[in-house]
């Protein structure tokens, strides 16, 4: 039997080799998510993003509309952000 073999995830790939950054800045103000190093780093990497926005396009929680040729959330109401 062969072994299971798969291709990696570009994103965890990617991951492996994040320089050490903070994730819990000691500001006294408690955990702000918007304050991590980890999250902005791995913000900027574009395989990150690839794999967010695939995570999300295939959980089916936004749709793409032909029409305007654009993405949007599934409960979007018409407001703004």
């Amino acid at each position: 039997m062969s072994a299971n073999r798969h291709k990696p995830n570009p994103a965890l790939e990617k991951a492996k080799r994040m320089p050490a950054l903070s994730h819990w800045p000691q500001s006294g103000d408690g955990f702000d998510i918007m304050a991590s190093q980890v999250v902005d780093w791995l913000c900027a990497q574009p395989e990150c993003r690839q794999a967010l926005f695939n995570c999300v396009k295939n959980s089916g929680v936004i749709t793409y509309d032909v029409q305007s040729r654009c993405w949007r959330g599934i409960a979007w109401n018409g407001s703004a952000k």
